[in-house]
């Protein structure tokens, strides 16, 4: 009988350890990374990184770098652009936050995202996009690289082409 059975303990256990082995198997339905960046560049305008600078030399956009410390202290930043690290982005972009005064950040501007290789740019302007930002021009496109170089202020270019996000 399924009510006497139900509450003795090993059928008990028996029954939670299956409904945890489900659960587990559900979640394991997971996008990967390739996925979740195609998805964001699908909501997001891309430019070039030469757009990028034009439009930071006309004070158009916020051109912001998204990279790790690590990356920008071996590569190099670009002059007038603002290093807001991928993991701190959420908390430092919003209105109220210290950093956006602190820093003279003009929300009212285009916001560019750019990092090494444009998958981190991509889910960045994703993420502004959930936050309500209304227009994010695209993540740099794979293989822009920041720092000196033969290429410019963005420096060489080990990929198949170069683009940024605009939020």
């Amino acid at each position: 009988n399924f009510n006497k059975n139900f509450f003795k303990p090993r059928f008990f256990i028996c029954f939670i350890f299956n409904l945890h082995l489900h659960i587990i198997y559900l979640k394991m339905n997971i996008k990967s990374s390739q996925t979740l960046v195609q998805e964001a560049l699908k909501l997001v305008k891309t430019i070039t990184p030469e757009e990028a600078l034009e439009k930071l030399e006309k004070n158009q956009c916020n051109l912001i770098d998204i990279r790790d410390a690590v990356e920008l202290q071996r590569s190099g930043s670009i002059d007038k652009s603002f290093h807001i690290p991928r993991g701190l982005l959420e908390f430092s972009i919003h209105p109220e936050s210290p950093y956006i005064e602190q820093e003279k950040l003009d929300l009212n501007k285009e916001i560019v995202l750019f990092c090494a290789a444009g998958g981190r740019s991509a889910l960045a302007a994703k993420t502004l996009i959930d936050m309500g930002f209304k227009w994010i021009p695209g993540p740099s496109e794979p293989g822009v690289q920041v720092g000196p170089g033969p290429s410019g202020p963005w420096g060489p270019s080990p990929g198949p082409s170069n683009r940024c996000v605009m939020v």
